[in-house]
This record gives structure tokens, sequence and C-alpha cells, in this order.
């Protein structure tokens, strides 16, 4: 009979127990009488504290309530509640019959009802009232022919007309259709640098199964992949065993970070979990406590602040005021997309440890303008400018406008390079070439052909001027040897001192078979030879000691006693 207001105190006195798991469907509407009032409020008290009685409560305070149920992350992740489509987890589809066909261990299974969705692959069929006694059992789901057949792993399978039953189960996860605007509209961010919607990157096979793939959060409750789940219907927390059921966004092994979430190589899915029972970490939501929940979700997503849009910075739930003093910030934070930094008070000191950079780059961050860095060995600035270099001091003719690096200036008056003390070194790794108005063609200094300047004919030179006077003080001047035989020397025979003792080694030659190297003539008794080598005589070549003077003479009666013989050797003064 209904409880009387006047012995509720008696009835509760003698134990009368409360009933803390109804779910929030059993409003205070439905009530009774005050017993149905009083198990919904325990009820609702218990999902608030996450305990699972509600008993079991701690002292209750605005704190606790916000330190068990994560209530300020909750608000906070609101902001970026998913508003596509209503999501169905997937749940229990039954069957019967037809037809199991295929070859071990692959079998298939032909329904006419047509109940079969492509979401089954990856859960488990169980078969029961098959004639084979193999075929009966549970099974993984591998593939989605039809809405007619499906496919799955049967190692001991046998083809059979089947007229049995058959049991699809649900899920504790659900694969995003993007198609169906079922995805974050937010980019996939599985690093920490990314801006997007914050995902987890499955290993390679887990894909399309309950996965606790997280990216690390400030605890174990809180995981940065962490997703917000509601009713679709009412917006309502869904519970498990009176603890809050979450989902970790998760995408496919090899998904791209940046990437707009798709339904083939970027898929998302959502492994839906809970906290456990000492609440120390996060495990899977049993699938009977999910299955066939129509839900919403409100994904955690990472945005620098110079992309926000006015109305988030009304965000009052995840904003911070750290304008007080003593409270830090980063530059990156402090300054992104503004165009002045002021200097007021005191120097600004960078410091770099040898193995740091300071980089300037373009604005794709592929090519580094100004790249400062300080090596072990001291300090080094190194600017890359491939469309030059412009120092903007004034008129640099003026004395005062120039630019002076380690005593060398650049400036000062138009077209001027200085040192400041000491000497001024140019050097080139090659050539260094000179231009003028005149000398439209570049000249180099030096050729490989010529040599160094400090090398020329005279050298070595100690400077260009040197090589320069030594030049312009050069005439021709020339040696005569005379000797006068005094025995006879047979063809070929060796005449020692021949050429007057005159040096015929080294650069000097009487070789006629080169022209261009000759410097030296020999005439016998007033008449011109014809200069040779051992190889091809002529008249006259060189003896068995050139550097002595020794010529042999060719001619088939040699040279006799009272013959001249007058050398004649020319060179620079």
């Amino acid at each position: 009979m209904p409880l009387s207001r006047l012995r509720q105190d008696r009835i509760w006195a003698e134990g009368s127990a409360i009933d803390d798991t109804l779910t929030p469907s059993d409003h205070d509407a439905n009530a009774v009488d005050l017993s149905d009032t009083v198990d919904f409020l325990a009820s609702q008290l218990a999902d608030i504290l996450g305990e699972p009685n509600w008993h079991d409560a701690p002292d209750l305070s605005i704190a606790s309530m916000a330190a068990k149920t994560w209530l300020e992350d909750y608000k906070a992740l609101r902001d970026f509640l998913h508003l596509g489509a209503d999501i169905t987890v997937p749940n229990v589809v039954t069957g019967t019959g037809d037809t199991i066909g295929g070859t071990a261990p692959t079998m298939t299974l032909t329904d006419s009802a047509a109940t079969f969705t492509a979401d089954m692959v990856g859960r488990n069929i169980t078969i029961t009232g098959a004639t084979t006694p193999a075929n009966n059992g549970t099974f993984p789901i591998v593939g989605f022919t039809s809405s007619s057949v499906i496919s799955y792993t049967n190692a001991s399978g046998v083809a059979e007309a089947f007229a049995g039953d058959w049991s699809v189960a649900g899920a504790n996860w659900v694969v995003l259709v993007q198609a169906s605007s079922e995805t974050p509209s937010r980019n996939i961010a599985t690093v920490g640098t990314t801006s997007g919607a914050v995902a987890a990157e499955l290993g390679a096979g887990l894909f399309n199964s309950n996965q606790l793939t997280e990216v690390a959060g400030s605890n174990a409750l809180n995981p940065e992949n962490l997703c917000i789940v509601m009713d679709a219907s009412t917006g309502d927390p869904i519970t498990s065993s009176n603890r809050q059921v979450y989902a970790l966004l998760q995408v496919e092994d090899g998904a791209t970070d940046g990437a707009a979430f798709d339904d083939s190589t970027n898929q998302g899915q959502l492994s839906f979990v809970r906290p456990n029972a000492t609440y120390d970490d996060l495990e899977a939501c049993p699938v009977a406590d999910i299955q066939g929940q129509s839900i919403i979700y409100a994904y955690a997503d990472r945005e620098a602040l110079s992309g926000w849009a006015a109305s988030d910075w009304r965000r009052s739930s995840v904003l911070v005021d750290l304008a007080a003093a003593g409270v830090s910030q980063t530059l990156d934070i402090a300054y992104n997309g503004g165009s002045v930094v002021t200097v007021d008070d005191t120097n600004v000191d960078w410091q770099l440890t040898d193995t740091k950079h300071f980089y300037v780059s373009d604005s794709t961050g592929a090519a580094r303008i100004l790249d400062v860095h300080a090596e072990a060995a001291g300090d080094e600035l190194e600017v890359n400018a491939p469309g030059g270099i412009t120092i903007n001091g004034g008129d640099i003719s003026a004395a005062s406008n120039k630019a002076t690096f380690n005593g060398t200036e650049i400036g000062g008056a138009a077209g001027r390079v200085a040192s400041t003390s000491g000497d001024l070194d140019l050097r080139g790794a090659d050539d260094i070439t000179f231009v003028t108005v005149r000398e439209t063609t570049p000249l180099p200094l030096d050729d490989a052909t010529t040599g160094p300047i400090s090398a020329l004919t005279g050298g070595p030179h100690a400077s260009v001027a040197a090589a320069i006077e030594y030049a312009i003080g050069q005439g021709m001047t020339f040696s005569l040897g005379v000797t006068v035989l005094a025995s006879n020397y047979g063809q070929d025979v060796n005449v020692p001192g021949g050429a007057g003792g005159l040096d015929l080694s080294g650069s000097h030659s009487i070789d006629m078979n080169t022209p261009s190297g000759v410097d030296t003539f020999v005439f016998l008794n007033g008449r011109l030879q014809y200069g040779g080598n051992g190889t091809t005589q002529n008249d006259v070549y060189a003896g068995d000691t050139p550097a002595s003077g020794d010529i042999k003479f060719d001619h088939p009666g040699g040279v006799k006693t009272g013959d001249i013989i007058i050398a004649l050797q020319l060179g620079p003064a």
C-alpha cells in the first residue's frame, strides 16, 4: 500500500533499502511515492560523486564534487562540442539462417533478411543450431560483402544449409564516418605541437576495436584525447556502474598528423571507457553498458591563441588571467601575431649553448635568413640571403656612415673597403678578378697557364710591384764562347767544353727540332750548325755533360785540329 508521510520515519528506521542505481530517465516526474523520490536523489548523488554507493561519498563540497567528476574539464570541453550527426553505438543484431558457405578458415554466412552492416567487421558473431557441431561457436567477423553476406573466421568451419540462429555482438567502440558528419571538424592532431582535434594514433592492426591508447595528459584519468560522451537526446552523461562513460579519440595506424579526418587512411574511432573501481585509471566500458546508445561527444581541441575567434576569448572556463605580478608566461604565448616588442627597462640577453642556434627564417621555415650560434671555439654569425644584403646607413660616401667587421670597414666613401689597422687581405678560393667601366670582362689577377705572380721569371717576387719592377728592368744580353780544337774528334764523339764552356742544361737549348726553346747557336768555322738532340742529331747536339758545354758533331768526318767553334747564347739582361 502507499507509504504515509506520518510513518516515514519508522519505515526508514526499520532499514528500508535505498536504490541508488536508477538511470537519469527515472526522474522525479515518474515518482509514485516518497521512496521513489529518495531513490532518484540517491542515484543522482552517486552519479555526480562517481561513487558505487551514494553513502560512500566523502564530505560534500563543490570542490570535492569537481575533483571527483572533472566538472571544470566537462564545462571546458563542451566549448568543442561536436555538432555533427548523432552517432549510434553498434548494438546486438540477431537473425536466423540461411546458408553457411566458404572454405575454412574463411567462412561466409548468408541471411536473406539482409540485416548485416559494414560496422560488424571486427565484432564477434555467435552461431547456434548448426547441423555440424564445429560450425557452432563465437567467431570474429572479418569481412562485409553485402547486407546479406558477411565473412568470418572458423578454422574448422564446414559449408551447410543453415537454419539455426546467429547473433552479432554489440561494441564498446564506434568507427567515425566522415561522410555521415561523425568526425571532428578540426584536423587530426597526434603531435603535441599540432593544432586540431587531439587524437592518439593506434598501432598496426588495432583499429576497429576498443583500445586504451592515449595521449598522455595531466594524470591517468585525464588524457588529452579524452572525450565527453552524452546522450544524444537529453545531453545527460551516460553511466556504467555509477561511473561516467567517456571515450578516447583515436586514428588508425599511419594517419597523417594535421590532415583532415576521412573514411580511408585518416579514419577515426571512439573507444568507450570509464574510470576503474579505484578511480586511478581508465578501463574499457563493458559492451552491455554502451551498445545501442545514441550519443554526441565533445573532443579536446588544441589551438594557437592567434587562431581564436572573438567568441573563443569568452571561454571563461578555460582562460586564466596571468596578469598578476610574479606570474611568468612563455614568449610564444605572450607574443603570437604581434608586430612590435618594446624593451623598456633592461637589455635583452639571449644566451645560447654551443649546441643551440637562433634562427630567423622565411614564412615557410625552409630558408634560414639569419643564423646566430655559439660554436665551442668562439661565436659565429651566419647570414643566408640569396636575394642580397642591404645595409641602410644613409649616404655611404659620408665618413660617418660605414660598417665595420673585425677591423674591416665598408663605406665611409663610395666604393670604399679599408682596414682600420694593418694589412687588408683579399683572398679568393680560386681567382680574384677585376671589372671596371673600361675593363668590362672580368680580368683575373693571375691564371693557371702563367702561374702565380710570385713565381714568374726572375722570381720569387715578394709582391706584385716587385714583379712589375723586374719586368720593366729586363732587356736582352748574350754570352759568347770560343773554342779552337787541339785535336781531331770523330763523328758523334764528345767534344769536352766544345761550346766554349757555355751551359747547355736546364732551360738552355741548341735543339732546333723545338725552335721555341732555342737560346744557343753553334758556329763551326763560321758556318751556323743545325742543332739537334740525342735522337735527331742534325749537325750538332749536346754532349755528355751539357752543363760544361760538351757537344757532339754528326758530320761523317767529324771535326779536325784547328777547327774554330763559336757558341752564342742569348738571355735576359
